[in-house]
């Protein structure tokens, strides 16, 4: 992908005509805004039509005007034995299936983030895994070796960066697995050159075995967060109204500033991006958002990390977007200074995605037979695809960039 300095971008930017800095904050300014991009995920192997699948869904991303993509390829976890099951799966799409759709994605020259997840076979939350004895060695045998095929493919195809998990709260909060930890790092790290980060649950980003183990190992580069922080109370949230509710955005766009700024809510008075930069000795750490997400349905915004809204409220997609929008107000201008690079809003609704909640796509139609519309996903597929650049406005800024001769390098250091 092309580097180039935040200010230099900024300028011909500019000059193109494009945008203004800071002129509108629901407008995407590349190198000044976080990237906003999507996860693609599936819960679905579809053989040999699968690489087809997922350049296609990648293809569809883009085509709606993303420049950024966090691909999630997905591994089950035997909790009996802690083996992590590699042979064909009917949920779990093969790697090489994911690994054609982050090819397309490196021609088409998006920003890719790879985000390795593993999940147990009776789809408990993974953050509630741990091992010891044989099961342990059993899962950071397997784990290590499934990563290092990840590594492969983020390597091969020019993944910018690549997270070294997701949300494995109980296995990094456990000291006893420091050394492992310490080993998985090492094997990703001699076969990946990009940056490396790990994708932390909302509150538990801070805990003081991963900041040691994980966030202040120099092998890692960025601080992810699944930012599924609540964000309003029940009575705010149900009293939100059609977007733009100028009242309810700033509700929640004062309570972004808090998290970023000052955060009380987790016990302290240290915001995300002052611990951030408070890592590394005091050199800091960017921060990416590897998850964010809401749902279609009231009080969203109270529980962003549950399912329970869409069970227990009325629809809402006003609430959904009203806190997409809040989102990125909060967080506009905040990558110029690489405080927050990106934002992967959870997830695009691509094949083998349907029926989960946070299903989202501007033309969603309905699959049927399952608990969710997919319909009901368009009026936030529609805001954030919107918010994003036109495919003419970026394709015209490649071609400006070429021109002058900037050159294409990887580097993550």
């Amino acid at each position: 992908m092309y580097r180039i300095p935040c200010g230099v971008l900024a300028l011909l930017l500019c000059l193109t005509g494009r945008i203004s800095v800071h002129a509108d904050p629901l407008v995407y300014e590349p190198g000044i805004d976080p990237g906003a991009g999507m996860n693609l995920v599936s819960w679905w192997n579809f053989g040999s039509n699968g690489p087809a699948v997922w350049e296609n869904a990648v293809q569809d991303l883009y085509d709606h005007g993303f420049r950024h993509v966090s691909f999630v390829p997905l591994r089950f976890v035997d909790e009996a034995t802690g083996h992590v099951i590699d042979e064909p799966h009917a949920q779990a799409p093969d790697l090489a299936h994911v690994a054609a759709g982050v090819a397309k994605a490196d021609a088409l020259g998006m920003t890719v983030t790879i985000n390795p997840f593993v999940q147990p076979t009776d789809w408990s939350w993974r953050g509630l895994m741990n091992f010891s004895g044989v099961q342990k060695a059993n899962f950071f045998a397997d784990y290590t070796d499934y990563l290092q095929n990840v590594a492969v493919v983020a390597q091969q195809h020019g993944a910018v960066r690549m997270t070294i998990g997701s949300e494995l709260r109980a296995l990094t909060q456990d000291p006893s697995h420091n050394a492992e930890w310490a080993q998985v790092l090492g094997a990703v790290d001699q076969l990946y050159d990009g940056q490396l980060g790990y994708a932390a649950n909302w509150d538990a980003y801070r805990g003081g075995n991963l900041t040691s183990t994980i966030w202040e190992d120099p092998r890692i580069d960025f601080l992810g967060v699944d930012a599924y922080f609540p964000l309003t109370t029940n009575a705010q949230a149900d009293a939100s109204g059609p977007h733009p509710d100028a009242a309810f955005i700033d509700t929640v766009q004062q309570h972004w500033a808090t998290l970023l700024n000052s955060d009380d809510f987790l016990g302290g008075s240290v915001g995300i991006l002052e611990f951030a930069q408070a890592r590394k000795g005091g050199g800091g750490m960017p921060v990416v958002f590897t998850e964010h997400g809401l749902i279609p349905f009231n009080r969203s915004t109270v529980f962003p990390y549950s399912e329970d809204p869409g069970f227990q409220q009325p629809e809402d997609p006003a609430e959904q977007v009203n806190g997409y929008d809040a989102v990125l107000r909060a967080t506009d201008g905040m990558a110029s200074d690489d405080q927050l690079l990106e934002i992967h809003f959870w997830h695009w609704g691509m094949p083998g995605a349907a029926d989960s909640f946070w299903y989202t796509h501007p033309e969603a139609s309905d699959i049927g037979g399952g608990k969710f519309h997919e319909s009901l996903s368009q009026p936030a597929g529609q805001f954030l695809a919107g918010y994003v650049p036109e495919p003419t406005a970026a394709a015209s800024l490649a071609v400006l960039l070429g021109l002058l001769g900037l050159l294409r390098f990887r580097d993550r250091r």
